[in-house]
């Protein structure tokens, strides 16, 4: 297989130019439908809210995913996986894709009662945010993720490029009604509601694409179908909490020691990253389900030119993201005018990180799932050694720490990933 150039012979499954290029055009539109919106609905607020209100809207959708990433368990990565390989004939007999969503399903309404019950004056830093939303967002966010990555493993992303654009409509209507009240829990409610209509269009693909009938025959809870999902989850969750706690941590330190607005920067330079990784994650992503069937020497071409690729793309994206950003800076408002430079650093750091998910792809569909989670480990420590350590605290810390935390990942996946393979 190869990536953008026509198969080569020998290769298992062979993919043509055309294919990759149609996947990755509605695979982008898929992301840029969920992420644009939630970028520009972040941008209405922030133009419309006070600081502490944006910072109230902010924090609480960074504790939701944080929260959702814990509750996800790895299944997301997991559903991915399997749902890859039951393409193949026999994969209706060997992979238990029925006792995944089921147990997808036990996670998200524990965590619901959990969260509904729970006293959580201390994870919300004294914000006015009502429990019941965070409750609702959290439980949405993991059945949601896990059929993300249904859809990804059976690369559904045309039908799912479809929903993203009817819940990105949702969003930014109900954000609309957030902004002109000057209510931040509208603009709450609005990203539960968003949630839930991507997850109900999601799951209908889904259960068109594998049948339900398949779906319920494998509903099987005998030991080797516990074994093989827990032994993938049960690492991804791990590493799904260290990553996810990343961000809530790195923020919520933030808060505490330089303020509201060096943790507004700090949001708005997280939105930049995600911007500057927008392609390279579209190649990772429709490669993936191609990663975990391929043959190992056909892995390793893939895998040098997914990683050439989404390099190239994150040096393009940053370019033209630097010399745009002290306009783009002021669609946020005149009090993050001075603040260009620190934002513009999130697309730098995008560029370190844009290649690391194919190559830890590349492991997990290899069965290397426990190498990821200790690059991972390490990534971590180096992240939040650094926050901590540098002297201001605020959003320029971040940005050194997120850099050089980035740049040890990438050394250690692309050593063993291409050592594997």
């Amino acid at each position: 297989m190869c990536l953008f150039g026509d198969a080569k012979q020998g290769d298992i499954f062979p993919v043509s130019r055309r294919l990759l290029a149609t996947d990755a055009t509605w695979s982008l539109a898929n992301h840029l439908a969920q992420r644009g919106s939630f970028a520009l609905a972040t941008i209405f607020l922030a133009r419309s809210f006070t600081t502490k209100d944006f910072a109230t809207y902010s924090y609480f959708q960074m504790t939701v995913n944080m929260l959702a990433t814990y509750a996800t368990m790895g299944l997301a990565v997991a559903a991915s996986r399997f749902f890859a390989a039951s393409r193949d004939e026999d994969g209706a007999d060997a992979f238990p894709l029925g006792t995944l969503l089921c147990v997808n399903m036990g996670v998200a309404v524990i965590a619901f009662l959990i969260l509904s019950v729970a006293p959580l004056g201390w994870l919300t830093a004294g914000r006015d945010i009502p429990t019941l939303v965070i409750s609702a967002g959290v439980a949405l966010s993991v059945l949601d993720a896990v059929i993300g990555g249904a859809i990804v493993g059976l690369e559904a992303f045309r039908s799912s490029a479809v929903v993203s654009f009817v819940s990105a409509a949702c969003l930014l209507v109900l954000t609309a009604w957030a902004a002109a009240t000057h209510d931040p829990e509208i603009g709450m409610w609005a990203i539960v509601a968003t949630f839930g209509l991507h997850l109900a269009g999601t799951a209908a693909i889904t259960v068109h694409q594998v049948g339900w009938r398949r779906l319920k025959a494998s509903v099987r809870w005998d030991r080797r179908s516990l074994h093989a999902l827990a032994s993938l989850a049960g690492t991804m969750f791990a590493v799904s909490l260290i990553s996810g706690s990343a961000t809530w941590g790195v923020g919520r330190w933030i808060l505490s020691r330089a303020g509201d607005k060096q943790f507004a920067i700090f949001t708005i330079g997280m939105q930049w990253l995600a911007l500057g990784l927008l392609l390279p994650n579209q190649v990772t992503r429709v490669t993936f389900s191609r990663m975990v069937r391929e043959t190992q020497h056909g892995l390793r071409r893939l895998l040098k030119r997914v990683v050439a690729v989404n390099i190239a793309t994150s040096m393009s994206v940053a370019i033209v993201g630097l010399l745009l950003a002290p306009r783009i800076v002021t669609l946020y408002g005149a009090r993050y005018s001075n603040d260009t430079l620190v934002v513009a650093g999130f697309l730098g750091v995008a560029i370190i990180n844009s290649s690391t998910n194919a190559l830890g792809n590349s492991l997990i569909g290899r069965g290397r799932h426990s190498v990821w989670f200790w690059i991972t480990v390490v990534w971590a420590v180096v992240l939040f050694g650094l926050a901590a350590l540098l002297p201001s605290g605020g959003a320029s810390s971040a940005l050194i720490a997120y850099a050089s935390a980035g740049t040890v990942m990438w050394i250690l996946a692309a050593h063993r990933a291409f050592r594997e393979v």
